[in-house]
């Protein structure tokens, strides 16, 4: 099995608040995982890089950044307009770097990703809601956005022969895992016959005396 990525896109978006002293920022990048032996998509990643604004310098830093958190969801439509839900989650920021999560790919059809904010440290408005809210701080109000991105990643069409070379390949795997080392199946196992010869001997021999027993007693 080889394996590679291909990045499809990036996104990036800012939120600042009181009158642009703190801010948060939200970076995504977003890919597909390709199995070059059997040229298929395998799995789809995202990457989410959280960044917190610090002073009045604007310079945005990874600190608090495990707040910070966004709600990702993904779809797949049919060709009939039908659409079927087959991945939800939440992802936290990452102080060390930029988290990433990969999702399986199970199912053909067009497969689109929606991204919204849910928490985003203490310079924002909060979870992700279609509406206008008003966040306040020492005496001061300020109306913000309260959903201030929401984008649909275009992850791609996945065909069917392209899941069924999928399912193929992980039957093939899960049976090498289950089977092992086919050198095992040809090399014939040695069995040692000797406690059972042991065994049907000595019931013989039980067998003989309770015989002669029953001959002497009558």
């Amino acid at each position: 099995m080889t394996l590679t990525e291909k990045q499809l896109g990036t996104k990036s978006y800012t939120q600042k608040i009181f009158n642009g002293v703190c801010g948060s920022r939200h970076e995504f990048k977003y890919g597909v995982v390709y199995d070059d032996e059997i040229n298929a998509r395998v799995k789809y990643w995202i990457k989410f890089g959280a960044f917190q604004q610090e002073g009045y310098d604007g310079n945005y830093l990874r600190d608090g950044v495990e707040t910070h958190k966004v709600k990702i969801t993904t779809t797949v439509w049919d060709d009939e307009g039908r659409g079927e839900e087959v991945h939800e989650t939440i992802l936290n920021g990452n102080p060390n770097g930029d988290a990433k999560i990969y999702f399986d790919i199970t199912k053909a059809g067009r497969y689109e990703t929606t991204l919204q904010n849910q928490a985003t440290g203490n310079c924002s408005g909060g979870k992700c809601v279609f509406e206008i809210v008003e966040v306040c701080s020492n005496g001061e109000c300020k109306e913000i956005n309260g959903c201030w991105y929401s984008p649909v990643l275009n992850i791609g069409t996945i065909k069917q022969e392209e899941i069924d070379r999928i399912e193929q390949s992980t039957q093939s795997s899960f049976l090498n895992d289950l089977l092992g080392d086919s050198n095992s199946l040809t090399t014939p196992n040695r069995i040692d016959t000797s406690k059972d010869r042991l065994f049907v001997w000595g019931g013989i021999g039980i067998a003989g005396l309770m015989v002669l027993s029953t001959l002497f007693k009558s």
